[in-house]
């Protein structure tokens, strides 16, 4: 894993998730059908370097704590890894753009 994937927060690109752990590809169209795009490697090679997470919840209409616990899930599960989620990244998102819904972090 790379050092930069160590911690996860709305502002991480997909394509470096999807380089550093290319089997989020499935895993993402499986869980989100909104992300069948990504399957395409064009599409896929444009909008994934710009995309991040926060913008890809949207797109997904999930809230992006959820969109991150989902993919540190994954990551545990495929390869034991431990990945942190930024809840201070979170916590500034909800207070200044509400984007969250009122989803919360636990014991943070």
């Amino acid at each position: 894993m790379s050092d930069t994937l160590k911690t996860i927060t709305p502002k991480t690109i997909v394509h470096d998730l999807i380089t550093a752990y290319p089997f989020l590809v499935q895993e993402f169209t499986d869980a989100y059908p909104k992300f069948s795009h990504l399957k395409n490697p064009a599409v896929r090679a444009v909008m994934a370097r710009v995309a991040t997470l926060e913008r890809a919840a949207g797109m997904a209409g999930v809230p992006v704590s959820k969109l991150m616990q989902d993919i540190a899930g994954i990551i545990k599960r495929r390869t034991g890894e431990e990945v942190t989620l930024d809840v201070t990244e979170i916590r500034k998102l909800q207070g200044e753009n509400r984007l969250l819904d009122g989803d919360t972090e636990k014991g943070a």
